[in-house]
């Protein structure tokens, strides 16, 4: 017997049914209590969960016990009855209340679910016990017998199992996985996992658990359920929907009611939040609302976390016993996801935190900044300064923040970190940088490095003018050292003025000292274009020695300079050992795409040309093109004039004059921000004059001629932006994307978009 007529279920007796006698003994009889019988039909408009029923189908017969736990909205009733509708068994169903925690009403709604799968024997009937008794044990083993005695496959749904207590719950799965019998099963749905008593049903194989990894939806349903909804979303959007909703049924259906009727749904479904009035009344009604005050107050006052455990809850809300009520809350499935093995630590569900971050904003305004200020004091003390610097600055705690990103920026810096600690940069408040002046400093290297020359100008200017409002210390050097190193690497005035702060800073910075290795490299670039390449080589040597353990990025740095002057002088032996050496750094830093490692870059394409090898050369400069390109030079105008006449250079030699005189051009430009030249100026000229005693056409592609906007077209052409997503990541009009995709698919010889990737990543345009 299958399809709809195999399900059969008690929903609630009518009033009147528990007034029957607890001895009748007759089926009729003991039939006239199912006045309100409801039968958990499939309903259409709902998504079919085929593959969650063919995995729940597929336990086997000798399994007793299936629990399927998960938070509301997971479908959990749905799921089982599609799995009744489509099954080969008989169905028994009880949706359980608190009323089922008197375990004479529970034994007698057992006994109504069983007795519609087959009739229940009149003696089992008799063994139900008057509302005082309650011998589970004994009335259970008999129920359960009198069922399977009719033979036959069954199955037993106990439906919002949570809303038994204490241990009635227990005490009842205890009895039932004794005495199913094989082939039969009963399924309970619950919000809350078996309780500690049911540990050895599980060493002994006699239940499976399905949880919230198995009911999410995957994109697929998600986008049935749109549908469903009235709302036609692209599959990209979709994706989106499904990561920032977790796969949560009940929010993807509540986002799909959010989304109908907008002007734009993608826009809306990207906007979809844990504060969406849809997303909120669900949770307020479902969960906040069943909860006592202390447990949403924790809720509430822990939201601001992006990660939870006892001792950080203990330090955030000043009591003790929160890893206890972690593992509560996660036992009772609130949106409480463990994030370790061990359930040490934990997260709220993605929305979850969103609606209960809203939640305390509006009940709490001042809370969240306290939250994030001893959240943040607590990593401090145990010395993860990542995790202490975010909740500083979330917590608009700019001292802190201060101290901690100049104390451990570098750190991350040569960690190969500095998107992280740009990161925090832009988090701060405006103003932030006017009030701590050696933190402005340090955040202008993080904006030059990073191709901000904006910010890293105005970082300059900050940290110039909160010096004069900092009382001076004797011997105390740390500002002046910082302002003079900024100074001399944005060179506003120079290189000649570069030279004067360059060897200011050298002087101020100790030998050894954790600032020495870049003073040094500074000191030797500055002394390089002012014309003075022996002690040029002298402070690069001295940086180079110095940064290969403290500085990686300026020891490399330095190594390169030192193999482009030695390839000047024609010391090409020197220069090869010089860019080997450069490029091992590098590689063992991890900071391959520093914008520090554009020079390493160009030396060794200049080694590989003067070798003969111009497919390895044209590889290195696609490079440093790429680097050129973003993060760009642009905010150190002598490192991008440098680079763009070596780029001209070197491609001059390849004979792509074409490329040559573009990059002649920008250099041009760049040269045009620096009020005096030194030897760069000289070595534009030259490059300048060499092009005009060249002509005819290059002999190889026109890649080498991408212009920067073109690079950074190319760089996201792997991705799975489409032209008007690639339009809003950088800021320009579809038109102009589509005629710079054109020029991008003509200078790299491709008719499609895999092409072109292809072509760009041969010659290292982009990262492989």
């Amino acid at each position: 017997m299958g399809g709809s007529e195999s399900v059969a279920s008690v929903w609630r007796p009518t009033a009147g049914a528990e007034d029957v006698p607890h001895d009748s003994t007759s089926t009729p009889a003991f039939a006239t209590v199912l006045t309100d019988i409801f039968r958990p039909m499939d309903r259409p408009r709902l998504v079919h969960r085929d593959s969650l029923v063919e995995i729940l189908s597929a336990v086997g017969d000798n399994v007793p016990l299936l629990f399927v736990v998960a938070p509301p909205g997971y479908g959990k009733t749905t799921v089982l009855r599609q799995w009744a509708v489509d099954e080969d068994r008989r169905f028994g169903w009880v949706s359980l209340d608190e009323s089922d925690n008197d375990p004479a009403r529970l034994l007698r709604h057992i006994a109504l679910a069983l007795n519609q799968i087959h009739p229940v024997d009149g003696a089992a009937l008799r063994a139900l016990p008057p509302p005082e008794a309650a011998p589970l044990g004994v009335v259970i083993p008999r129920l359960v017998a009198s069922a399977a005695a009719h033979g036959g496959r069954w199955v037993l749904v106990l439906d919002d199992f949570h809303r038994l207590g204490g241990s009635v719950g227990t005490d009842l799965l205890s009895a039932l996985a004794d005495d199913v019998p094989p082939g039969c099963q009963i399924v309970i749905a619950s919000r809350t996992r078996p309780g500690s008593g049911l540990r050895g049903l599980r060493s002994q194989g006699k239940f499976v658990e399905f949880g919230v990894d198995q009911l999410a939806f995957s994109e697929q349903e998600a986008k049935a359920v749109l549908r469903g909804a009235g709302v036609d979303l692209p599959d990209n959007a979709v994706e989106g929907l499904v990561r920032r909703t977790e796969g949560w049924p009940a929010g993807i259906y509540l986002a799909g009611l959010a989304i109908r009727g907008s002007p734009n749904v993608v826009a809306a479904a990207e906007a979809i939040a844990g504060n969406d009035a849809f997303i909120t009344d669900y949770f307020r009604d479902e969960v906040l609302g069943r909860e006592s005050a202390e447990t949403v107050r924790f809720l509430l006052r822990t939201a601001p976390l992006d990660q939870m455990s006892g001792p950080l809850c203990d330090a955030v809300l000043g009591h003790f016993g929160s890893a206890a009520r972690l593992a509560e809350m996660e036992n009772r499935s609130l949106f409480v996801v463990p994030q370790d093995r061990e359930h040490r630590w934990y997260r709220y569900h993605r929305l979850f935190a969103e609606m209960l971050l809203a939640e305390l904003r509006r009940r709490e305004p001042d809370e969240e900044r306290r939250v994030h200020r001893r959240a943040s004091a607590w990593y401090e003390e145990r010395e993860r300064p990542e995790q202490a610097v975010a909740h500083a600055v979330a917590g608009l705690d700019v001292s802190t923040a201060a101290r901690l990103v100049t104390g451990y920026g570098q750190r991350f810096v040569n960690e190969g970190r500095i998107q992280t600690v740009r990161g925090w940069l832009g988090a701060l408040a405006d103003g932030a940088l006017e009030s701590e002046p050696l933190l402005a400093a340090d955040a202008g290297w993080i904006w030059a490095l990073t191709g901000d020359a904006v910010r890293a100008h105005r970082c300059l200017l900050a940290a110039e003018a909160g010096a004069k409002l900092v009382p001076a210390r004797d011997g105390d050097t740390p500002l002046t050292s910082s302002i003079a190193l900024l100074r001399a690497a944005l060179a506003p005035l120079g290189v000649e003025r570069m030279l004067v702060d360059a060897r200011r800073a050298f002087e101020l910075e100790p030998p050894g000292g954790a600032w020495c290795p870049l003073a040094a490299m500074l000191l030797g670039v500055a002394q390089l274009f002012n014309g003075d390449p022996d002690s040029a080589a002298q402070a690069l040597g001295r940086a180079a020695h110095f940064g290969r353990q403290g500085q990686p990025s300026a020891g490399s740095f330095a190594l390169a300079q030192l193999s482009l002057l030695a390839a000047q002088r024609a010391d090409w032996s020197a220069a090869e050992d010089y860019a080997a050496e450069s490029w091992m750094l590098l590689q063992a830093a991890h900071l391959p795409e520093y914008l520090s490692s554009l020079t390493t870059y160009l030396a060794r394409a200049r080694v590989a040309v003067h070798n003969g090898e111009p497919r390895q050369a044209r590889h290195h400069l696609g490079h440093a093109l790429r680097l050129y390109a973003d993060p760009s030079p642009a905010a150190i105008p002598w490192l991008a004039a440098q680079t763009s006449i070596t780029l001209g250079r070197i491609l001059l030699e390849l004979d792509d004059h074409t490329a040559a005189r573009l990059k002649a051009t920008e250099a041009r430009r760049h040269l045009a921000r620096l009020m005096t030249e030194g030897v760069l100026g000289t070595q534009h000229r030259q490059l300048t004059a060499d092009l005009a005693g060249h002509s005819g056409r290059p002999r190889v592609p026109d890649a080498m001629t991408l212009t920067t906007a073109e690079m950074r077209i190319l760089r996201l052409l792997p991705t799975h932006l489409t032209l008007s997503k690639i339009a809003d990541e950088l800021y320009i009009s579809r038109s102009t994307v589509k005629s710079q995709v054109a020029a991008v698919y003509r200078k790299l010889r491709s008719s499609t978009r895999t092409e072109a990737v292809r072509a760009g990543k041969n010659l290292g345009l982009i990262d492989s």
